[in-house]
């Protein structure tokens, strides 16, 4: 499910008629070369109002290559719904 190292490709889970994750900006995992942490913005669209629980896992890459390990983002929809 990867794309391009450092691409970052958004979700092995994608229940589109419930929920879509899509990255907005920075890359997945985000680091600089200082060693510092990086940055990304992940946008959830929700296709109803419901309480959903979501959760996607993004690769971890190192010089390009994948490795084993892995980043998971879990939410809830009850915290972003208006």
């Amino acid at each position: 499910m990867p794309g391009d190292a450092g691409e970052g490709v958004l979700c092995l889970q994608d229940q589109r008629d419930v929920f879509h994750l899509e990255r907005e900006s920075g890359v997945i995992p985000a680091a600089t070369a200082g060693g510092q942490p990086g940055q990304t913005t992940v946008r959830v669209r929700f296709q109803e109002h419901s309480d959903v629980r979501y959760e996607c896992a993004y690769c971890v890459y190192v010089n390009g290559d994948p490795t084993e390990e892995v980043i998971v983002l879990r939410g809830d929809s009850r915290e972003v719904e208006a």
